[in-house]
């Protein structure tokens, strides 16, 4: 990891790359070339340590991070000589990137005998017990076949989730998260919040009850989401949460950046905020005109501006503040490739109309396609949710939830 100051020479750059999943295509040869990415959480280091890997020492990597700390949603603290999560505390063993990168850190096994009791704000709905036998028969008392057929459809979803990694390893890439949504055949999943899902496949005697009770402490944990509000999808990742196959890394899982930030080799722009990103011509040495992008940085009161050849948003767009100039969104993104005619035509210029009407064709389909994921986007859009984390070392009073003392962690 090297560290690095918004003062560097201009250098001239050479496109915009958005290397997320729901990406163009576009290639990065080294040469010199320089890479920013906007966010020091685990996807912009991730995309360093990958850029690193494929690329060599012959690009220049920088990642700003707007915080003093970097890893996003992923924060370890000690407090009271204990380690605190603040952020993503656990990754399931399905996620094999993440298992991946931990793989060479001390891993250890979360204890999925620790007790727990769920209050909705007014009662005890459900305590569980340290025999797991005991706990499945107060599942099904309560809840009848509910908790099975919900296990069922999350066995279901991780299954249709897991196509994403055979999409990866053969290089396909997506414009837009609609586009992937259907492909790994989530649609259903991600347009019905996890109530309204659950009430419309699901349907069980006790399943609202268990979706409300259970499952809404899961997604209010793990989201700060109510279930009628949380997309499906959404629901199903919290309730993974509550299974065995669950890991951590026993330093804390910051270890997972400090990890990717050595591996990637990169500048680490840490305090710094982008304001803006602009699209810009420019005549390379040779004479040839490129497409480059300038980056205005803030750090503290000082202000500055870079070129960089590829810019990768690794980070939330809302709430960011960054001012974009020039720079198209992944929809207005135009495919130029249009179906080919193979069939012979006697005449050239019936054959100049065939293709001309086909590209006609293609275009107006292409429109349509966009436009309808733009309103099915605009439909199923939901707030961005920003959640505070207030810390208080002490205990609890168990008289308030009308209890001797406490039967394990509340919900």
């Amino acid at each position: 990891m090297r560290t690095w100051q918004p003062t560097r020479r201009l250098i001239i750059l050479l496109g915009l790359l958005f290397i997320t999943f729901c990406s163009s295509e576009v290639s990065i040869s080294g040469g010199g070339k320089r890479v920013l990415i906007v966010g020091g959480g685990i996807g912009g280091l991730s995309t360093a340590k990958f850029l690193r890997n494929i690329i060599g020492d012959e690009v220049e990597i920088f990642v700003q991070e707007r915080d003093s700390i970097l890893g996003g949603r992923i924060k370890t603290l000690n407090i009271s000589n204990k380690q605190i999560e603040l952020g993503a505390s656990i990754y399931h063993v399905a996620n094999r990137y993440v298992g991946e990168l931990a793989r060479d850190l001390p891993i250890k096994y979360l204890n999925t005998t620790d007790t727990f009791s769920m209050w909705n704000g007014k009662e005890i709905t459900f305590s569980s017990s340290s025999n797991n036998m005991w706990t499945i028969a107060r599942l099904i008392f309560q809840y009848y076949l509910s908790p099975y057929y919900v296990n069922n459809a999350a066995d279901e979803v991780a299954n249709k989730f897991g196509g994403i990694y055979s999409l990866l390893d053969n290089g396909v890439t997506f414009k837009n998260l609609t586009k992937l949504v259907k492909k790994l055949d989530l649609e259903k999943e991600t347009q019905h919040s996890f109530l309204e899902y659950t009430r419309k496949y699901l349907s069980s005697w006790g399943m609202e009850s268990f979706i409300e009770n259970i499952a809404g402490g899961a997604t209010r944990c793990n989201y700060n989401q109510d279930v009628d509000v949380i997309h499906a999808l959404g629901g199903f990742v919290s309730v993974f949460a509550e299974r065995p196959a669950l890991r951590a890394v026993a330093t804390g899982n910051s270890e997972i950046i400090k990890h990717l930030a050595d591996k990637s080799s990169s500048y680490i722009m840490k305090s710094t905020k982008v304001t803006r990103i602009e699209k810009v011509d420019v005549v390379n040495e040779n004479g040839e005109r490129e497409v480059q992008y300038r980056v205005d940085f803030k750090q503290k009161k000082a202000q500055s501006s870079e070129m960089y050849d590829f810019v990768v948003i690794a980070a939330p767009i809302e709430g960011s503040g960054i001012q974009f100039v020039n720079v198209a969104s992944m929809s207005n993104i135009k495919n130029e490739q249009h179906p080919k005619r193979n069939e012979p035509h006697a005449n050239r210029d019936d054959e100049e109309n065939e293709v001309e009407n086909n590209r006609k064709e293609a275009e107006l389909e292409r429109e349509m396609d966009e436009e309808l994921d733009k309103q099915r986007e605009e439909e199923y859009r939901r707030e961005y949710r920003t959640t505070h984390v207030t810390l208080v070392v002490g205990l609890p009073d168990p008289s308030f939830f009308n209890l001797p003392e406490f039967p394990g962690a509340v919900s």
